[in-house]
Parts: structure tokens; C-alpha cells; sequence
């Protein structure tokens, strides 16, 4: 009896991903790494960071409160604020018991138009998921949405209780 025996060939061609990265602008650290079409730095991952546009204007100051909270804001391109609030540290269950700690929304966030009008104010809480391990940023009082001239247009009464509170941390911006 004869054997037959069929061969596939596979032929991997390796296609080189080139991506052009910018001169770094004057004001970005010589650390900073270019990484999804802006500049990252990073102090470690229990501290700060910041996130430059491509021509360095701050995307995105993270600034370190204390060991457990962190200020974080957002910049429209054209330098004005789009999003204010904060995170807290919490430790998490992942994969099979091990543990980890994430930044987590909690407290006040204020969301504002390109033109620098307050637009949003909503808190956020941290509920426990114990099925999952994981806690979730949830909504929670009382969140206000306002119209272009900065008046109360719609209010919403969330269902949790702003566990953490509703406040603003004090900080000082480092990234200006």
C-alpha cells in the first residue's frame, strides 16, 4: 500500500510596521517615549504622568496627590481644560486570586466645552463587584448638565450613595 503524504506550506512574510517619530518639542522631557501618536512620560505606575500632543501642548497631566489619590486633567489642542477629577488607588483580584492595584474615578469631575465653559459635574463612587473581584467608578448623587451659557439644563439623581465624598482635591498643576 502506498502512502500519500501532503506538505502545506505556510509562508510568513514579515511585514515591518515604520513609524515616523517626530522631533520631540523643546518642553517634553527627554524621557518622554512617542507612543500612539503623542508623547508619554510616566513616573512610574504609582505616580504621575503626562501625555503631550504630537507639538507639545499637555493631552493629559496626572498628578500625584498622595499614595492613594491622584488629580487627573484633560486639555482640548487648543490648551483649554476638557475634563477635571481624580482617582483613587484600589487594589483588585485578576486572574485566579492574584491581586492588583488600578487608579480608579472617584469624587467630582467637571467636563468643559472647547471654549472653556463648564459644560458637566458628576461624582463618581467605587462600588465592589465581589462576583468579579473588581471594583467599578459608578456615578453616584447628584450629576448637572449645563447649557453653552452656563446655566443648569438637566439634573440627575444617580442611585449610589458618593461614598468617598464629592469634593475637588487641591493640587498644584506642574505641567504649565
Amino acid at each position: 500500500m502506498k502512502k500519500i503524504c501532503i506538505v502545506f506550506l505556510f509562508i510568513y512574510e514579515c511585514v515591518g510596521i515604520t513609524q515616523v517619530i517626530p522631533l520631540k518639542p523643546k518642553n517634553v522631557p527627554n524621557e518622554a517615549k512617542w507612543f500612539m501618536e503623542s508623547w508619554y512620560l510616566s513616573d512610574k505606575y504609582l505616580g504621575g504622568s503626562n501625555i503631550w500632543y504630537k507639538d507639545g501642548k499637555i493631552m493629559v497631566n496626572r498628578i500625584k496627590i498622595d499614595a492613594k489619590h491622584m488629580k487627573e486633567i484633560s486639555y482640548f489642542e487648543n490648551g483649554k481644560i476638557r475634563v477635571i477629577g481624580q482617582n483613587i488607588l484600589l487594589e483588585n483580584k485578576y486572574r485566579k486570586g492574584n491581586k492588583r492595584f488600578e487608579w480608579r474615578a472617584y469624587g467630582k469631575w467637571k467636563t468643559y466645552n472647547k471654549e472653556g465653559v463648564l459644560i458637566s459635574e458628576a461624582c463618581y463612587t467605587q462600588v465592589y463587584d465581589a462576583s468579579e473581584g473588581e471594583w467599578q467608578s459608578e456615578y453616584c448623587g447628584e450629576e448637572i448638565k449645563y447649557n453653552d451659557k452656563g446655566t443648569v439644563k438637566e439634573r440627575i439623581k444617580h442611585k449610589y450613595e458618593c461614598k468617598y465624598g464629592c469634593e475637588e482635591l487641591e493640587y498644584k498643576d506642574s505641567s504649565k
